[in-house]
């Protein structure tokens, strides 16, 4: 089954297995959230995957947040007065 995600992420059988990439690439949210969790900033992520945007950081950051029930991303306590 193959779907769009959102702008950023698509979900096709023919690429990674089927698991959620980010759309016309082989790359996995899964890899770009495993960056996250290992403490690498954006900066870092865009060095090692120069095609990616902060855009595209933020909607793997998002998409892990919904597939996981959080409603809250650090991000957004960052900002929370």
């Amino acid at each position: 089954m193959d779907y769009q995600v959102n702008e950023w992420i698509e979900v096709r059988s023919d690429v990674m297995g089927g698991k959620p990439v980010l759309k016309g690439t082989r790359l996995d949210v899964e890899t770009v959230i495993s960056h996250l969790l290992a403490g690498d900033s954006e900066e870092d992520i865009i060095a090692a995957f120069p095609s990616l945007t902060i855009e595209c950081i933020n909607a793997c950051r998002n998409f892990g947040m919904k597939m996981s029930g959080m409603k809250y991303s650090v991000v957004d306590l960052k900002n929370a007065k």
